[in-house]
């Protein structure tokens, strides 16, 4: 069986995605994480991959619909979800015209940006996920549909599959969807299977990539075969120099896209703290604090000990997901960079305490779930162990949720003075409410630092 060079170029290409998604990430970890965040490298060549996909369903249409109008129906169907799905990537340009969410998703979206997919995965989670729905359509469609078509050779399966235009993907393609599926499914089997969290968030957004860009070489190498047919094979068009071209174009588009959103709103505080928000997710607690910190117009003081910018060395239990990272509270216009600890939490340091230090920080709930109706507050305690015995040296119960009184930051200062050059272990605790309702406990240690009042720490 002869080779094409369009199919060796395809099988480089998933090569080259696998060993970038997975080995990528030892040659430059920053590079490799800000490359996935949102308007990036990845994320606008999905979007173009999804373009060109959607503007190829809608070119085939022009090539079947005298044959059979029925499937060029469902071409058009799919060239419009691809269409939809491209511009819920980018949401629906909101990010690169700067427009205003409407009230709508303000009220009834959790990012309150403007896109339909988070809203009906709210809704329709305990039904249907839909990395897991594209994930089985990765598997019959990409890799059982082809393989059946592959064995089967009698001239009336051959009829069933073909005689109606349908869109087969040729079997060099098991490969980008096996792969989707893969990386899809892997994600949520590491919990079950390994009971630990998997290593990054990414794993669904390679299994996306993989699937749409099998699904935009289906369609191209489809396409190409109509034409070749319409025009009897008089003029011979290269497949392979297509698929090159259309390669590079979406590859070019995508870095331009990339540097283009840059300039526009790399610094905007959106952007910035989205970047600290993933640089914190994947243990970059230094650099995502100082991200954190420019978005706000601060600077801390390098000689005091930031607790955030050292999360890495600290112990948290339970180590749940999410229970633990950073955000930004903005209380009645007074803005920190603040550990979030949902309860119930333990974060333990340990460090050897500077001569006449005090512990600084902030309490709050964020003010998003200041109703009454998202349960009791939370219990914020700060304990220290030296050797053996562990002490309590703060203990506060803040209610803003029903009490308008503890509606702002709680600034407070414990005094470290009897630890003074000893090494201890110092600990962040959050409980839940005195009814043990923990239900929306958003809770946080506002800038939380250990100041010395000496030079030397």
């Amino acid at each position: 069986m002869k080779i094409e060079r369009w199919q060796i170029y395809i099988v480089c290409s998933y090569l080259l995605l696998i060993f970038y998604f997975t080995i990528g990430e030892y040659f430059s970890i920053k590079f490799y994480v800000l490359s996935w965040i949102e308007d990036r490298y990845v994320e606008w060549s999905q979007f173009y991959i999804l373009i060109f996909t959607s503007a190829l369903s809608f070119i085939l249409v022009k090539f079947i619909y005298s044959k059979d109008k029925l499937v060029s129906y469902s071409y058009i169907l799919f060239g419009l979800f691809c269409f939809f799905v491209a511009m819920e990537e980018i949401n629906w340009g909101q990010r690169i015209i700067g427009f205003e969410s409407p009230q709508f998703f303000l009220e009834h979206n959790t990012q309150r940006e403007t896109e339909l997919h988070n809203i009906l995965g709210n809704y329709l989670s305990n039904l249907i996920y839909y990395p897991y729905l594209l994930g089985f359509f990765a598997i019959l469609y990409g890799v059982v549909l082809p393989f059946i078509v592959f064995v089967s050779r009698s001239r009336k399966s051959q009829t069933i599959f073909h005689r109606f235009n349908l869109l087969i993907p040729p079997k060099i393609l098991i490969i980008g969807f096996l792969a989707g599926a893969y990386f899809i499914f892997y994600s949520k089997l590491i919990p079950i299977l390994l009971d630990k969290q998997a290593k990054w968030f990414f794993y669904e957004e390679w299994g996306e990539f993989f699937i749409y860009l099998s699904l935009f070489y289906s369609l191209l190498i489809k396409l190409h075969g109509q034409k070749q047919i319409k025009t009897n094979n008089k003029k011979q068009v290269s497949l392979f120099r297509t698929i090159v071209k259309f390669s590079m174009l979406i590859l070019c588009i995508s870095i331009f896209s990339t540097l283009v959103s840059d300039l526009s709103h790399g610094k905007s505080r959106s952007f910035l703290r989205h970047r600290a928000h993933v640089f914190a997710t994947h243990g970059f607690y230094k650099e995502a604090v100082e991200q954190y910190e420019i978005a706000l117009g601060i600077k801390s003081n390098d000689q005091d000990y930031n607790f955030m910018k050292n999360l890495d060395k600290a112990i948290n239990k339970p180590p749940w997901g999410e229970q633990v990272s950073f955000e930004v509270f903005n209380i009645y216009e007074d803005s920190r960079v603040t550990l979030f600890e949902h309860p119930p939490s333990k974060i333990t340091y340990k460090l050897t305490v500077p001569y006449n230090a005090s512990l600084s920080f902030g309490i709050a709930l964020n003010p998003e779930v200041w109703n009454a109706d998202k349960g009791d507050g939370v219990i914020f305690e700060i304990l220290a162990k030296d050797g053996k015995e562990e002490r309590k040296l703060f203990s506060k119960y803040i209610d803003p949720k029903n009490k308008i009184e503890d509606r702002k930051w709680h600034d407070e200062v414990v005094g470290l003075s009897k630890y003074g050059g000893k090494e201890i272990s110092l600990s962040f605790v959050t409980t839940p409410g005195f009814n043990n309702n923990n239900d929306f406990d958003w809770a946080g240690w506002g800038d939380p630092k250990l100041i010395s009042n000496t030079k030397k720490f």
